[in-house]
Order: structure tokens, then sequence, then C-alpha cells
């Protein structure tokens, strides 16, 4: 069966050239000069957002909700897999805008982790404080082991046990809340642990922006690995339909 449709969907797909025996006609580069796409036909080419430079990096949304995400400090298209996006751990993210407040949701994605890590590394977070917004975050030094956890203005709502990640592998992580439930983790697939119930309480959405491979409040804590497939919902996923997404890209990641 065929994954959900989600509300945003950066799944960096890579473009085929398209068949021609004259030249090349134009070819779209990216900031750094990396060729993006060489056009063997002429005529008119007008960007899927002439105003957003992802377009043309390949980092749009398919979703169809225009939520796109920007790069910065040049992570690496990595074509294996269907696609993902490889970060340094240096100085490379992705800001995926402000889109996200977000009550109830769900999250998932596909990550493979590098063999180090910063301290505090972030696979995603929105500008969070522990009395703001939400992280999915490295323990510290403890190499990829993670947590992800939602914040109000007292402290922490409702986090997630310890995931562990292994290094050049992929793995399937989905995340769910609601104020009227927990946060609710599953790894491929599979329930994984669950927070304390919310009793009614809300994230504090404060200067909202969320990114992919870093912390944006100190605009650092940079992770280093593989990210694809990164899908928000505005709703719950149900088991059964995280199993569902699950299932229908397993193959691509080898499992």
């Amino acid at each position: 069966s065929e994954a959900l449709p989600p509300t945003v969907r950066l799944p960096l797909p890579s473009a085929p050239a398209l068949p021609s025996t004259r030249p090349p006609a134009c070819t779209v580069t990216s900031v750094g000069g990396d060729t993006i796409h060489t056009f063997t036909t002429s005529g008119n080419f007008t960007p899927l957002v002439n105003t957003n430079a992802s377009a043309v990096l390949g980092l749009s949304d398919l979703s169809g909700n225009r939520n796109f995400g920007t790069s910065a400090g040049s992570p690496t298209y990595n074509s294996a897999n269907g696609g993902s996006l490889y970060f340094e751990g240096s100085d490379e993210y992705v800001d995926c805008g402000t889109f996200f407040t977000y009550q109830t949701f769900t999250i998932e994605m596909w990550v493979n982790p590098g063999t180090s890590q910063n301290t505090y590394a972030d696979i995603f977070d929105n500008n969070h404080t522990s009395n703001q917004n939400f992280v999915f975050q490295q323990n510290a030094n403890d190499l990829n082991q993670y947590a992800f956890g939602v914040n109000d203005a007292s402290g922490n709502i409702s986090s997630t046990g310890t995931i562990s990640l292994t290094a050049n592998t992929w793995t399937h992580v989905a995340f769910t809340f609601s104020p009227s439930t927990r946060v609710i983790a599953y790894v491929n697939s599979v329930f994984h642990s669950q927070g304390n119930l919310a009793g009614g309480r809300n994230i504090a959405y404060v200067n909202q922006s969320l990114a992919l491979g870093r912390w944006q409040y100190g605009g650092s804590r940079y992770w280093n690995g593989k990210i694809s497939n990164f899908k928000t919902y505005n709703r719950i996923l149900t088991a059964a339909e995280i199993s569902q997404n699950f299932n229908a890209l397993r193959g691509r990641y080898g499992l």
C-alpha cells in the first residue's frame, strides 16, 4: 500500500535529464555552483516557487502545501535509497520555516546517523528551549541516543524514552502528540515508548522555526548523518497508518 499524504514532505528526489540530440539550452545551478539539472529543450522555464531558492535545490514540499525548505551550509544530496540529504555536523541544516504550530500532529522520517556527533546534536528542532516548542535531540554526549520532547512555559510536557540509533543504518522513526494524549514514539513501525499524559497542556509555540540538522535557537548542535522522507501531519496517525507508511518504503532502505 502507498504512504499517506502528509502536510509537508521533503523527499529530495532527483530529476532525470530530458532526451534530446540538441545541445543544452539551460543549466540550473545552486548558489554553490553545483549543477542541479540541465534542460536539453528550448522554451520557457518557471521554477516551482521563484522566490524560494529551495525549489532549484531539490527541497520542494511534495505534499502540495507549499511548506518549502531552504538549505544552508551546503548539505549534500545523495541519490541512493531514493534520495537523502547528508549533513556533516559542521554547519549544514535545512530551514523549513515557521508553519509548524500544530498542537495535534505526527512527525515521521528516515534517519541514518553518523559515527560521531556534537553534544546535544539535533536531528530536528523547532527553535526549542526548556520552555517552548519541541526537539528530537541526542542525550548530551551519549552517542546516537536520542529523545523527542515537547514543552510549554512551565517546562517539559511529555517526552519519549531513549531511542538508540545505529550508525550507518537506516531507521524509521515516528512521533505523535496531542494535548489530550501524550508523546508516543514508534521505531520501524513498532511502538517504542510514551511520555507522561499531557493533561491538556498545549505546546508553547514561541518564535517557532522548524529545522533539520541543528538547534535553531542557539544556531549550533549540528547533526551528522542522512535524512530522507521527512513528513509532518496535522493529525495523529494510528499505529496501523504508521506501519503502512513504513512498509511502503522499507525496501528502499534495505529493511
